[in-house]
């Protein structure tokens, strides 16, 4: 309910991005062809301009025409509500509802950061599914078969509808890496996953854009233009912006890793080298850019919440 009403913020639209989503949404299903244009530039019209997050623009503009903006605010509410609960669970089924509450109080002001509509929030709970699928997966209760095509099937809406798709090659690597030192690299798990890599990457292809698409989370910064404030890293911040949420999010990132190494020095065999990954990179890459805040709030809810019930002595 607290998270709710962080997200229930007016939209300004004169500095949002929405309005730029509902018309590419708009012009779109007019003329597909609008993908590849420039088609906010009067002095480079003809600069190529790949919409990455189509699809979000024309999703968006559809909920636009049936309930306006209030339904397209109420829609990006009910899918960033729906990404905390399904991180909120996977942390419950370990530690209890008592310490997954206490840890997602504490981190939800770092998981609210984002509240604008963006289609970063799709990301969010594509990889927060992922995320459970590949646990149940590594748990037994999930499989193979249904695994790879839960992830394949989410990819090609993922890789269509904002950049962050490249997170689901990130999600399968750890787990696979974590597999390949734990079971060898001759093991069943191993393989299946390596194959779920595979196909991850490759149906990433399927997009407008083909490699272009594929790699653009690797050349999008090599022509910015200019820089933005949720690109800058923590420390930068610090310096241009007195904001004591980037020295809450230090705290929380010092938190987490320091119940790794305690978790690690006390109970070394219940470590889970993808849990680690995952920590340590969604900690690296909120240092790196303020945008990335809210992933590593999702992410540490329930590592967090774990390692804190790993710590506390058993009944």
């Amino acid at each position: 309910a607290l998270y709710v009403v962080l997200l229930l913020s007016g939209i300004n639209l004169v500095t949002a991005d929405l309005g730029r989503h509902l018309v590419n949404g708009e012009r779109f299903l007019q003329d597909w062809r609008v993908l590849e244009t420039n088609t906010y530039s009067y002095t480079h019209p003809d600069f190529p301009a790949p919409n990455h997050h189509w699809l979000f623009g024309v999703l968006a503009y559809l909920t636009f025409l049936a309930a306006g903006f209030t339904g397209v605010h109420f829609a990006f509410i009910a899918v960033s509500v729906a990404t905390f609960l399904i991180f909120f669970s996977i942390a419950q089924k370990k530690a209890g509802v008592l310490l997954t509450s206490v840890a997602a109080l504490v981190l939800l002001p770092i998981i609210a950061e984002r509240a604008e509509v963006r289609p970063e929030a799709l990301s969010y709970f594509f990889a927060g599914v992922s995320f459970l699928l590949l646990r149940n997966y590594r748990a037994g209760t999930l499989t193979a078969g249904k695994l790879g095509l839960a992830l394949g099937l989410i990819q090609i809406v993922w890789v269509n509808s904002h950049i962050y798709f490249f997170l689901g090659w990130v999600l399968v690597g750890v787990f696979l890496f974590e597999s390949a030192v734990l079971n060898g690299l001759r093991a069943q798990r191993t393989k299946t996953l390596a194959l779920c890599f595979i196909l991850v990457f490759a149906v990433s292809l399927v997009n407008p854009f083909f490699l272009m698409g594929m790699f653009a989370p690797f050349t999008i910064f090599s022509d910015y233009g200019y820089r933005l404030v949720e690109n800058q890293s923590v420390w930068l911040l610090h310096r241009v912006l007195n904001r004591p949420l980037l020295f809450y999010f230090e705290l929380m990132f010092a938190m987490l890793a320091a119940s790794f190494v305690y978790v690690f020095l006390r109970d070394r065999q219940s470590t889970q080298p993808a849990e680690v990954l995952l920590g340590a990179g969604c900690g690296a890459a909120a240092t790196l850019a303020l945008r990335n805040f809210t992933l590593f709030g999702l992410f540490a809810l329930p590592l967090l919440a774990e390692n804190a019930a790993r710590l506390l002595p058993r009944a």
